[in-house]
């Protein structure tokens, strides 16, 4: 099997390009998918060297869904396998449509415009689209700490920032009397790397306690005993982590 990087470095047709970490986050996401003939939309077909990337690495059977706002794009049609959908990724109502249109995916990457609203919008709308086991990836994410993508370090409002909240998401079975803000459904983990976030759809049941052997220690509970935080010392706690004072 061909890595995605010797595909990338042997590439002598139409232009790709990465930042030098990616190679080998692409090689430990995407490596089982490999000879399994998936289905995997690309958000931003650009120069359509994704398309012959991903079609190599890949093998024969897999099929690319291509969106891009670039018109010229439409000529990749003429490729096998290959599908290409015009319309902006943070036009909700377009990729509405696209959904209503395409098979659910295996794989979806996000390699478009990167500013926040793009990022959100199609990670929000796309999501829902996956397969169980689904794998969604989202590149230069790095631009959440950049203004000219609207971008700041932890400001809310960037893909990071909303990236991290939806962490309670994959700890969903574990809230009680709390309402989210958002909710995606059936998201079982979320990995985070420099420039690429990955998120994974899985359905889990409802995680459960579970013992097997023998207890071996007696007042195994009496061992501490320290007093619980008053409310107002977790409110004092909470502002010293929050504002590092």
């Amino acid at each position: 099997m061909n890595t995605v990087e010797a595909i990338f470095l042997n590439n002598k047709k139409n232009e790709i390009d990465k930042w030098t970490n990616y190679f080998d986050i692409y090689q430990e996401i995407f490596s089982t998918h490999v000879g399994k003939s998936p289905k995997i939309l690309e958000i931003g077909v650009n120069h359509g060297g994704g398309i012959n990337l991903w079609r190599e690495f890949f093998g024969e059977g897999s099929e690319i869904y291509g969106i891009d706002i670039n018109r010229e794009c439409l000529k990749f049609n003429d490729i096998e396998n290959v599908h290409i959908f015009i319309g902006s990724q943070e036009n909700e109502e377009f990729l509405k449509e696209f959904s209503n249109l395409t098979p659910d995916f295996d794989i979806i990457i996000d390699d478009g415009g990167h500013t926040m609203n793009q990022q959100i919008t199609s990670l929000k709308c796309l999501f829902p689209k996956l397969k169980d086991g689904g794998i969604y990836l989202c590149e230069d994410t790095h631009t959440s700490y950049l203004p000219k993508w609207g971008g700041m370090f932890r400001m809310p409002g960037t893909f990071l920032e909303f990236c991290k909240d939806l962490i309670d998401l994959v700890n969903i079975h574990h809230i009680r009397d709390q309402k989210l803000s958002f909710e995606i459904k059936d998201l079982y983990n979320i990995s985070f790397y420099s420039g690429i976030t990955v998120f994974c759809k899985k359905k889990i049941k409802k995680p459960t306690p579970i013992k097997k052997g023998v207890e071996v220690l007696k007042n195994q509970y009496e061992t501490v005993k320290e007093k619980p935080f008053s409310l107002k010392n977790r409110f004092i706690r909470y502002l010293r982590i929050k504002f590092k004072i």
